[in-house]
């Protein structure tokens, strides 16, 4: 079923530049990490959902969650939408390529 996801768009992958880069520059100053070790760690820790709603039942929507599981990012869903919108969400795995715009 993953295959049936749209690619990330260039302002999706930048996102994820975004939200690897934000991580790690917390790691490394606020944890003391040197630089290289908190880009893999944040690398590592970086989850991305695609979801689907029901105003938008056709489109994969998609939800940058460092560190957090499937149900943690279903829960933030319910959360934002309401129980009776979400219709779907499955974690995007990702290509290296994909988290270096």
């Amino acid at each position: 079923m993953n295959e049936a996801f749209p690619p990330l768009t260039p302002a999706q992958r930048r996102d994820l530049q975004e939200a690897r880069d934000e991580r790690a520059a917390i790691l490394e100053f606020e944890a003391g990490q040197p630089r290289a070790q908190a880009e893999r760690q944040a690398t590592n820790a970086l989850r991305v959902y695609r979801y689907r709603v029901t105003d938008r039942p056709t489109e994969w929507l998609t939800l940058i969650a460092p560190g957090c599981d499937l149900d943690e990012a279903r829960q933030t869903l319910i959360q934002r939408f309401g129980v009776e919108r979400v219709i779907e969400v499955m974690r995007q795995p990702l290509a290296h390529r994909e988290t270096l715009a």
